[in-house]
This record gives C-alpha cells, sequence and structure tokens, in this order.
C-alpha cells in the first residue's frame, strides 16, 4: 500500500523477474508471501507462484484494510 501510494506498485515488476527466470509457475521452488491480501490478490492475476497472506496476530488487521476503511 505504502508503495503504491508513491507509484510504485512492486507486484508488476516483481512478476516480470519471476517469469524472466521460469519461476512464475505452480511449481516454483517458492512462496510469495505478504502482509497485504491486495498485493496477494495481484500477484494471483499475473503469476501461478504459490502465495500466502502473512497476518502479525490475530486481532491484527491488515494495512491495506486499514487503509480503504
Amino acid at each position: 500500500t505504502y508503495f503504491r501510494g508513491l507509484g510504485l506498485g512492486l507486484e508488476e515488476p516483481l512478476a516480470r523477474l519471476l517469469r524472466r527466470y521460469g519461476r512464475d509457475r505452480r511449481n516454483s521452488p517458492l512462496i510469495l508471501q505478504s502482509f497485504e491480501p491486495s498485493s496477494i490478490q495481484r500477484l494471483a492475476r499475473l503469476v501461478a507462484t504459490p502465495r500466502v497472506v502473512l497476518l502479525s496476530g490475530p486481532t491484527t488487521r491488515p494495512w491495506d484494510f486499514v487503509e480503504s476503511g
């Protein structure tokens, strides 16, 4: 959310790198992680690489949820 607010979305450049190195597939030996579900949703539209949303605690809200109200 912070970088996207600055006009520096990170998902698209990351997806380009993953495609360049053949790591954009479901069986890639890595897992993309983010504390922001919206970032994971954008990545899901761009690559098939496994993804997971991280939570810092059972009662916390992801920052992108806080920002969107």
